[in-house]
């Protein structure tokens, strides 16, 4: 069942929740993710609830991270339909069911309805229920834990750019099955479907933000004077409410209290163009808040681009605000670090071998010391600098003039926090930044600040037997490239995991994709979940993807769930942006599209996308998934130039148009990927005698049963796939989130047979060594492995109980 609602509804209908929130202890504002990598995404978090503005890909990932939680999420705010606003929205709402314990509600402008919609037919929601509400302009939202007030603003010359389409639906249970029913309505595209008509697309939406107000500070010994006792009648006296004594008396909180109780205001302001900033400069609700602004202003949140936010029009809007109010950008100016832990983990693998576990390109900021000050605007402190090392600093800084803590080193160049021309009070977020409307404005740097690298070292070699296996694994490595074999083989192709996780995100393992490089010019993607652009950036770095978008000429995506596509219109949206950005000399140069082999219903949301983002597709052409069946020639003649000699398709048993895929190139060398599915007959004929069979292996042995019903494979049925088709060489990946670190590997683990991690790069020059890693495995991932070995054996005892005692039923006699 897939649990979306669309609504057309007054917000001044929504029920008010009546919570006393005037005891409130916090009301903080934190950075998900930072604009930095066409994400962006700000949470509002109260004692009683969460919201998030905006929530492009990469959100849940980075909650993970930061240890930011999405708990008691009352609503999203979303200001437009950009896929850097709404990437991750659906990721969130899938991986919602263990954390979201109430029906989540979308707000946003009329345009979210037809794009969350759209998703309905390989989004398929389980335990929560999604509303979207649209007609929301000028209306106010107000849940008794915070009031936010909708602002639309407008395109200059408004034009209607959706045209009407319509979408097939697909429905799924539990375990991936698709009736034939519901095949037959997505091939006849009819039944159930819901028509996508014309609409204006051109409004986006600000927001206004009032906290309740919060009670002020209660006076203690004034309390005691007029005879009130410890105890709950202080709570009530904190919420502004008077209270009578035992003797009668009457107190009054007014007369307790230090400080009236007041509410505060945050503005969160997006202008995508500058098509829109006439209109963002002549809304009266925002005009208020600069000519007679209320007490307690303090922040305005801009997820305004920043060819539009550096525009003197832009500035001179932004001036006409308080001196007081503190302006934060979320968007590309950013740094664009994040995952810190990814980085960790990958410069202890590239200890065991740098070829196969490169360090990534990713600049970071790197810190020798511990630090846990808090920077405040009051007393404001900044963390010692004179043991960071940076490619760019992160560091807060403030003007010359600005009071700072004693005894503190500041890095001058590109601070994140300044004062410019203007006088505006700036802060360049960075992720995981958190700024405290209450109790007192503050910020806290401290989760934002790098990463120990040393401590990644030290926790490395810090078993004893640790120096000892790596002296024998570089034994083993020299010998082998000293050998005959290594010389004759090629460096190509190169088989770069980007994604070995499944379902949803997690800090260590995103969800699946695999970047296959055939040769010095040519790349093929298999599967692009959420986040894959973002793993592009790490691994390669921002500065050389312009050349691996060049190389991608073909993408098959191996069906239509979630977490094996949802990353695809990013990458294609940020493709297009770096070919159109080249000179006219270099697109001719580059003259070869890229191909993407599409099941049917990724291929339909491609087609949809493209109506709302026509340079989608710049300069390239989608084809639909189809097994046994001969792909247009002018895709073949494509591969064929690309140095692909064959491609092979094989429906799979997991879902409705499921497929395997195997790819041989002009010198023999195949490649042969399961996707997502159980055993299947037809891809070990596809992937006879592979040189590579990537297989999934979702779950470990003994969790066959489950396997079997979500429709995937354990650890050892893909290794017997591989036996049965002849494979030289097995990688197993898409692991179930609960073996983040690693999986449950037995000590007869098959040489041939290696493990799959982020950032792992294979070529036929460094395979044969990789069944050396696994004893430098058991000692790095030690406690993770004996967790899963506790768990495991758990398991097992608790199976053995319930065969031992089967239940036997009996029947009672009715009683006279």
């Amino acid at each position: 069942m897939n649990n979306l609602r669309t609504e057309n509804t007054n917000l001044q209908s929504v029920t008010t929740v009546n919570t006393d929130c005037r005891n409130c202890t916090k009301f903080t504002m934190t950075v998900v993710t930072n604009g930095a990598s066409e994400s962006n995404c700000l949470m509002v978090e109260t004692d009683y609830g969460r919201y998030l503005f905006n929530c492009g890909e990469g959100v849940q990932r980075a909650t993970f991270e930061h240890f930011v939680k999405l708990s008691k999420l009352c609503a999203v705010f979303i200001t437009s339909s950009t896929w850097a606003n709404i990437g991750g929205l659906m990721g969130v709402a899938l991986g919602g069911s263990s954390t979201i314990k109430t029906d989540l509600s979308v707000y946003g402008p009329p345009s979210i309805e037809d794009v969350v919609h759209a998703t309905k037919n390989f989004v398929f929601l389980r335990g929560t229920h999604l509303s979207v509400v649209t007609n929301a302009l000028g209306n106010t939202y107000d849940d008794g834990k915070m009031r936010v007030k909708f602002v639309p603003v407008y395109e200059e010359l408004s034009k209607s750019v959706n045209e009407g389409m319509s979408l097939p639906e697909v429905t799924e249970n539990d375990n991936h099955q698709t009736s034939e029913s519901d095949a037959q309505k997505s091939t006849n595209r009819q039944a159930g479907v819901k028509n996508i008509g014309q609409k204006e697309n051109t409004s986006i939406l600000c927001y206004i933000c009032e906290t309740p107000e919060y009670g002020g500070h209660l006076d203690v010994k004034a309390c005691m004077s007029k005879g009130v006792p410890n105890g709950p009648l202080l709570g009530i006296l904190k919420n502004q409410r008077d209270v009578y004594l035992k003797d009668g008396s009457l107190v009054r909180w007014k007369d307790v209290l230090s400080i009236p109780a007041q509410s505060s205001f945050f503005i969160v302001v997006d202008c995508p163009s500058v098509k829109y900033l006439q209109s963002l400069i002549n809304q009266p609700e925002l005009q208020r808040f600069q000519t007679s602004p209320p007490k307690n202003f303090q922040y305005i949140i801009h997820f305004t681009p920043s060819e539009v936010m550096n525009t003197s029009r832009y500035k001179e809007w932004m001036a006409r605000f308080s001196s007081d109010v503190t302006h934060i950008k979320i968007n590309s100016d950013n740094h664009k670090i994040d995952l810190l832990s990814v980085h960790g983990l990958q410069t202890q693998l590239n200890f065991i071998h740098p070829d196969v576990f490169p360090l990534l390109e990713e600049s970071v900021p790197e810190v020798k010391e511990k630090y846990s000050e808090i920077v405040g605007l009051d007393d404001f402190k900044i963390f010692t600098c004179k043991d960071l090392s940076y490619e760019r600093n992160i560091i807060p800084t403030l003007k010359p003039n600005t009071k700072l803590f004693s005894g503190q080193e500041i890095l001058k160049r590109q601070p994140d926090l300044y004062v410019d021309d203007n006088g505006l009070n700036i802060v360049n977020a960075v992720v995981s930044l958190h700024m405290s409307i209450h109790p007192r404005t503050k910020y806290d740097f401290m989760h934002a600040i790098g990463f120990n690298r040393n401590q990644y070292i030290y926790n490395f070699y810090k078993d004893s037997k640790m120096q000892e296996k790596m002296i024998d694994l570089k034994n083993s490595i020299e010998r082998w490239e000293e050998s005959e074999n290594y010389s004759t083989l090629s460096e190509y192709p190169k088989v770069l995991f980007l994604g070995t996780g499944s379902s949803m995100p997690q800090k260590l393992r995103n969800t699946s994709a695999i970047l296959i490089e055939l040769n010095k010019d040519n790349m093929v993607l298999f599967d692009c979940g959420e986040g894959t652009y973002r793993q592009l950036v790490r691994f390669f770095g921002y500065e050389t993807l312009g050349e691996i978008f060049r190389k991608l000429k073909l993408v098959f995506i191996s069906h239509h769930h979630a977490d094996h596509h949802l990353g695809l219109v990013n990458v294609l949206n940020v493709r297009s942006k770096f070919l159109r950005a080249m000179r006219p000399s270099e697109r001719k140069e580059m003259s070869d599209p890229l191909w993407l082999i599409l099941p049917d219903p990724v291929y339909n949301w491609i087609e949809y996308r493209k109506k709302l983002q026509p340079d989608l597709l710049y300069n390239a052409y989608t084809v639909k998934a189809l097994a046994n069946a001969t792909l247009p020639g002018n895709i073949k003649d494509h591969m064929t130039k690309m140095g692909i000699f064959k491609v092979e398709l094989a429906t799979v048993v997991h879902c409705y148009c499921s497929f395997g895929i195997s790819l041989t190139d002009v010198n023999g060398y195949k490649i042969t990927y399961s996707g997502d599915c159980i055993p299947s007959a037809d891809l070990i004929k596809i992937g006879m005698f592979s040189d590579l069979l990537i297989h999934e292996a979702t779950f470990e042995d003994g969790l066959e049963k489950m396997a079997l019903w979500k429709k995937h494979s354990t650890l050892t049925q893909a290794i017997d796939v591989g036996k049965k088709m002849d494979a030289k060489h097995i990688v197993v990946t898409h692991f179930s989130q609960r073996y983040a670190h690693i999986p449950l590997l037995s000590f007869d683990f098959p040489h041939n047979v290696y493990t799959a991690f982020d950032n792992m790069m294979v070529s036929p020059k460094n395979l044969p060594i990789i069944h050396h890693f696994i004893e430098i495995y058991r000692i790095l991932f030690a406690e993770k492995i004996s967790e899963l070995e506790k768990k495991t054996m758990k398991r097992r005892i608790k199976d053995e109980k319930k065969s031992q005692h089967t239940p036997v039923k009996v029947k009672v006699k009715p009683s006279a």
